[in-house]
């Protein structure tokens, strides 16, 4: 039904309808201007058009609608943060996430690599030995810098990120002994 034409038929005094979607406007809520508000808070995440932008315009008496009769009432929809992450793989994964590869959502928490050179592995292996991370995070940091130099082709530099994880483990080993 074409907006006008439902504007003629109803008699609630406030309309929303979707912007943005082309050829036709699509009212998607009628009532009062606070159950209109209401309504768009509650509705627009699960509305899949460009921007998510609505409308709402309140039907004068005795005449149509015009533009002028919108109201001033804009709503972006955000996202909830805290939401937990989606079982199957949906593509959207939530800020903060731990299925976020290769992004740098923590700064503080990076740990620079340098392979290029056997002394900038020792560098590397050197820090990585004294900062305080967990076990595990200085295994994925060492196996990085290893995997990396791989690639280049640099078997020395390999070689000392091996043996630095070899100690890594032996001491970790010792470690749950006692």
């Amino acid at each position: 039904m074409r907006f006008k034409e439902f504007i003629k038929e109803n008699k609630k005094s406030h309309f929303v309808y979707q912007k943005n979607v082309p050829d036709y406007q699509t009212i998607v809520h009628r009532g009062t201007e606070a159950s209109s508000k209401k309504y768009i808070k509650d509705k627009a995440k699960f509305f899949l058009h460009k921007g998510k932008d609505f409308v709402i315009y309140k039907k004068p008496k005795g005449r149509g609608i015009r533009p002028s009769d919108a109201l001033d009432f804009k709503y972006v929809h955000k996202e909830n943060v805290n939401e937990a992450d989606p079982k199957v793989g949906t593509g959207k994964k939530p800020k903060g996430s731990d299925r976020r590869l290769y992004t740098d959502e923590n700064p503080k928490d990076t740990v620079s690599i340098k392979f290029a050179t056997p002394a900038d592995a020792k560098a590397t292996v050197a820090k990585v030995k004294n900062i305080k991370k967990p076990y595990a995070r200085k295994i994925q940091i060492l196996t990085v810098g290893e995997q990396r130099a791989k690639v280049m082709g640099k078997m020395e530099v390999v070689g000392i990120f091996k043996k630095a994880k070899q100690v890594l483990k032996k001491q970790h080993e010792a470690k749950k002994e006692k």
